[in-house]
């Protein structure tokens, strides 16, 4: 099923949860990204995964972190919670996303922290001629600034790592 032509604004209900906006995967297929009402503090990250799986959703991955942080921060726990995301160089860490700055950082997995669910929604025939013809000059200028703030959320992080 698309949703292409008929996604809410940002920060509207949709889909059991609340719109955040359009990511591509690994594969550069695009997709709605919904993050699911409410969240689970105290977790470690196995059972935070478990957690979202029972709501039908995941943990969100780094650059969907990144995205929730930039366009639903009124939405998110002021605390850090889990992204699906295991650290490469060792697996007994995972990366998480502080919600109150939006940084990003790893953590053993042992550790407890919190967790929100998101749920991914794939636009198969999503046709961006069509999208970009129908576009109104309200939907670029909402376009331009959430461009702006997921750039601004990922320098955030990326100068805390440094």
């Amino acid at each position: 099923m698309s949703h292409a032509q008929s996604l809410p604004a940002i920060g509207a209900a949709f889909e059991d949860g609340t719109y955040a906006g359009i990511l591509t995967d690994k594969s550069g297929a695009l997709y709605a990204l919904i993050l699911l009402d409410g969240h689970q503090d105290d977790i470690k990250w196995k059972p935070a995964l478990a957690w979202a799986a029972e709501r039908q959703g995941d943990l969100p991955t780094r650059p969907e972190a990144a995205l929730l942080f930039a366009h639903l921060q009124d939405k998110l726990p002021k605390l850090w919670c889990w992204t699906n995301e295991e650290c490469s160089w060792d697996a007994s860490y995972a990366w998480h996303c502080g919600f109150s700055y939006g940084y990003q950082d790893y953590y053993r997995k042992s550790a407890e922290g919190a967790a929100v669910a998101v749920r991914r929604l794939p636009l198969e025939s999503f046709d961006p001629l069509e999208s970009a013809r129908s576009r109104t000059a309200e939907d670029v200028a909402r376009l331009r600034k959430a461009a702006e703030l997921l750039v601004a959320a990922c320098e955030s992080s990326e100068a805390l790592l440094a």
